[in-house]
């Protein structure tokens, strides 16, 4: 049997993470050339290979942690596999913030080697499912990806934005036997 509120607690954390691994980026790249003087590129060059990092610790530490749980095998299975598909948009969070502040800044975002290596890696890992459903369409699968992930960040940002709101102005509920206020699922 599927364990349903532990796959909404996985999510409602992966929302989290996906909103920070988008705002901080968009934030940070759109201040940095006001207050610190340094070009988008640089910045996304500096920026982007730090986030990818801290989100790869994140998603392994939540592979480990669902591997070591007390959860039955399917329910870490399903997370584990929950957490490996959503990989993918969650990478896309900072590098889509970053193509955002340089169409903000009217600047080419093409020129961040953090972001052509992106590009690059993503390209190594969709060309062969390309090839495979699609006849080697890269740029298709590439902008399928993008969509997909966008949309996937946008609704996961949206519902958690609505559970922080919903809780925020609900007052105190009744859960498991205790009133608890501003629990955030």
């Amino acid at each position: 049997m599927l364990n349903s509120d532990l796959l909404k607690a996985r999510l409602s954390q992966y929302g989290v993470v996906w909103m920070l691994a988008f705002v901080l980026p968009l934030i940070i790249g759109l201040a940095a050339p006001t207050f610190f003087h340094a070009s988008l590129i640089a910045v996304a060059d500096m920026m982007l290979p730090v986030i990818f990092l801290v989100l790869g610790l994140i998603l392994a530490a939540a592979i480990i942690h669902a591997l070591l749980s007390r959860a039955t095998g399917v329910v870490k299975a399903a997370i584990v596999l929950a957490t490996l598909v959503l990989a993918l948009p969650l990478l896309w969070a900072p590098v889509l913030a970053a193509v955002l502040d340089a169409y903000v800044q009217h600047v080419s975002i093409e020129y961040s080697s953090a972001y052509a290596g992106f590009r690059i890696a993503i390209a190594k890992l969709l060309y062969p499912i390309s090839e495979f459903a699609f006849g080697g369409a890269v740029d298709t699968v590439w902008k399928g990806f993008q969509a997909l992930s966008t949309i996937v960040g946008f609704f996961v940002g949206l519902h958690q934005l609505w559970v922080i709101l919903r809780n925020a102005f609900s007052g105190p509920r009744q859960r498991d036997g205790d009133i608890t206020a501003l629990s955030l699922d």
